[in-house]
């Protein structure tokens, strides 16, 4: 299978030059991030990616009094991904309230789907690979999908570690097949075949509910509790985080809101070395309703109490397991991991920056403890080749370098290998920030 790499170009000149910056890390920091990513099926993504950070008179380095950012990525054959993030941080009362929003547009035409329950679900290579007698489409394993997301949530600050949050959060999906006439205007000289795909085989042999089908709407109250004993927020080297989130989705028909209770927590751990030349970081999540099940569509969304990123999901992709294909195990409800050494290669301080370099092993890891339930009534087939069997855990190695300017501002490059070829082979992602 070819894999789906991501090249992204950046000009660490014209970045370093961007900042306004003393020795003391102090006043309002701009970062400007000009990216080009590439993915064979769907050609050039363009885009920026903008930050600023305030810190005052820079007593509170490494954290900050505020944040705002933006990213904007339009790809040549029509994907486009827009955030805009803000966090009031400090600013209101000196951070005992604090206000998160985020406004997102996600249109992703050829998105990843291997089917329900992790390994129930077989990945045949041979249905994506053209030379092979068994090809059906390169788009196979693919759907389209656009979410508008709207969040806002109100931080309570407990005591110097702990938080309370009340939110607010607002989900449209709207789910369909493949373009296949919009890929192709780009493919003239290798089309795509009109042709049936996962997605559809699972939509028309009942695998799918009828009211989910082509998506719907997530209007949902949100509780959360945060003890944050963390040093630092982006570039964290000691200290302990925890979180527990209630997010509850109300029943309505007219939007077609199906009722449903999630229940999520993560925990975090860093423990410095040798005089925090190397930091071990652990990242442990679990996820899952409790009753009612979640719209397929939404079971991939990792609920978390802060992200700044523009969309995490799995199991499996750049946010959860590395070298996995994205969302390869697809499930109700789930259990994940991630162990990371984060090891200093090269520090440095300058007049306009301070940073370093570096390098990590890591050992990702999850599996489907709450499966899809999936209608009596369905059909199987040899496409969908489905088992109804329990899954098993999901693992990947691999290794990272990370820029980290400011402690705040971090360029990141993973490579993960998948160590089941069922899930994947190797993964590269290019990306801005740690995974935790």
């Amino acid at each position: 299978m070819k894999h789906r790499f991501l090249y992204v170009f950046f000009c660490f000149l014209l970045s370093l030059n961007l900042y306004s910056q003393d020795t003391i890390v102090k006043g309002k920091r701009w970062n400007f991030l000009p990216v080009v990513l590439y993915n064979s099926d769907l050609g050039f993504e363009v885009g920026l990616l903008t930050s600023m950070y305030d810190f005052g008179d820079g007593r509170l380095y490494p954290n900050y009094i505020y944040n705002i950012s933006y990213e904007i990525d339009i790809t040549t054959r029509g994907s486009i991904i827009s955030q805009l993030f803000f966090d009031s941080g400090k600013k209101i009362k000196n951070g005992k309230w604090r206000v998160v929003s985020d406004f997102s547009y996600i249109h992703e035409q050829a998105s990843d789907f291997y089917g329900f329950n992790g390994y129930a679900s077989t990945f045949h290579p041979e249905y994506i690979e053209q030379n092979n007698e068994s090809y059906v489409s390169r788009m196979f394993y693919r759907y389209d999908r656009k979410i508008f997301r709207l969040t806002n949530d109100i931080w309570y600050k407990l005591s110097d570690h702990s938080s309370l949050i009340f939110g607010l959060h607002i989900f449209n999906y709207r789910i369909g097949t493949v373009n296949i006439d919009v890929i192709n205007k780009f493919h003239q000289k290798n089309p795509l075949p009109d042709t049936t795909l996962l997605i559809d085989y699972y939509i028309n042999n009942g695998f799918i509910r009828d009211d989910e089908a082509k998506g719907g709407w997530i209007i949902a109250p949100r509780l959360s509790y945060v003890y944050d004993g963390r040093d630092k927020i982006f570039n964290p080297t000691t200290g302990i985080y925890g979180e527990l989130n209630f997010l509850a989705n109300p029943k309505i028909e007219a939007l077609y809101s199906k009722k449903f209770f999630r229940f999520s927590t993560n925990f975090k751990f860093f423990y410095p070395l040798f005089n925090k030349y190397c930091i071990m970081a652990l990242r442990l999540g679990y996820q899952d309703q409790i009753g009612a099940q979640a719209p397929y569509y939404f079971m991939p969304y990792i609920t978390q109490a802060f992200s700044n990123n523009t969309l995490v999901e799995g199991l499996g992709g750049g946010k959860s397991l590395r070298g996995i294909y994205k969302n390869r195990a697809w499930g109700d409800g789930f259990f994940y991991g991630n162990l990371e050494a984060r090891i200093l290669a090269y520090s440095f301080h300058t007049k306009k920056q301070l940073g370093e370099i570096r390098i990590k092993p890591f050992y990702d890891f999850g599996i489907i403890t709450d499966p899809v339930k999936i209608p009596i009534n369905y059909l199987n087939n040899d496409l969908t080749d489905y088992k109804d069997i329990p899954d098993r855990l999901h693992h990947s190695l691999g290794l990272g370098v990370h820029l980290v300017l400011n402690d705040n501002f971090i360029i990141s490059v993973d490579v993960g290998q998948s160590l089941n070829k069922n899930d994947g082979g190797t993964g590269v992602y290019v990306t801005t920030g740690y995974n935790f």
